[in-house]
């Protein structure tokens, strides 16, 4: 998930895995230095070419001890930044279409996405994208959006949100139908690290075939299964919520 190599769908993917404030200074300039490659050079037609930032959670403050959140302020420099420099967010609907040859995506094209839906995103990002007319794509867990109500804690390695450091679906569904915010998912409860070896190692639910002390490693099938089981729940809970099923997976 988380150079700047402008190829296929996902050229570049800038997830805010760089400390606090420095996230926006890293997008800005990935966007100056990336340089788009010929698809067809890679074997690969019809893919529209455009860039992929990723963010997380928005705070006051820098230092709070999330790596992956940004300042509001730095984030306002980054919409800045883009309009300044004439780069066009898009959307899911422009991809499709650049895809179908209906309409080509713009010269500088981004896709700008916030991932696991923190109470930041209605607080502080939505009246800026209402204020900049900016579109993004947002992802949702399904199991944290199901609860239980409290703010994050730990459990692992992992930070676990509770409702009370989320968006509401009340809240998703008037972002929603601005028009500015699309949600996709984020999987059920694939977005977690689970046992991996006999050791007791830990790697991503989501991409690791699990270790069971009883029953040992996980089939290819049964890994198959329980993905497939998880995605259609996640599918199922944002139709519910939301109205519509979402169309990408992040």
């Amino acid at each position: 998930m988380r150079r700047p190599v402008l190829s296929a769908m996902f050229s570049v993917m800038l997830l805010a895995s760089i400390l606090g404030r420095y996230v926006t200074v890293a997008a800005q300039n990935a966007l100056k230095t990336a340089t788009f490659t010929d698809p067809r050079r890679l074997g690969i037609r019809d893919r529209p070419q455009y860039v992929a930032v990723a963010f997380h959670d928005v705070v006051d403050k820098g230092s709070t001890g999330d790596q992956y959140a940004v300042t509001a302020r730095n984030l306002v420099s980054f919409f800045e930044w883009l309009k300044a420099n004439r780069w066009t967010a898009i959307t899911l609907d422009d991809i499709k279409l650049a895809r179908s040859g209906a309409r080509p995506l713009p010269d500088h094209a981004v896709l700008i996405t916030f991932d696991d839906g923190y109470r930041s995103l209605y607080t502080t990002v939505y009246p800026l994208l209402l204020a900049y007319k900016i579109p993004i794509v947002s992802s949702l867990v399904g199991r944290w959006m199901e609860g239980p109500k409290r703010e994050t804690t730990k459990t692992g390695d992992d930070f676990v949100p509770g409702t009370d450091a989320l968006i509401s679906w009340e809240q998703a569904r008037e972002m929603a139908q601005s028009g500015l915010v699309e949600f996709a998912s984020h999987s059920y409860d694939l977005h977690r690290s689970d046992r991996a070896n006999p050791q007791g190692g830990e790697q991503p639910a989501a991409t690791t075939q699990l270790f069971d002390p009883v029953g040992g490693y996980e089939t290819e099938d049964a890994y198959r299964k329980r993905v497939r089981a998880d995605l259609e729940r996640s599918r199922s809970l944002m139709e519910r919520e939301l109205g519509r099923s979402p169309r990408a997976l992040t």
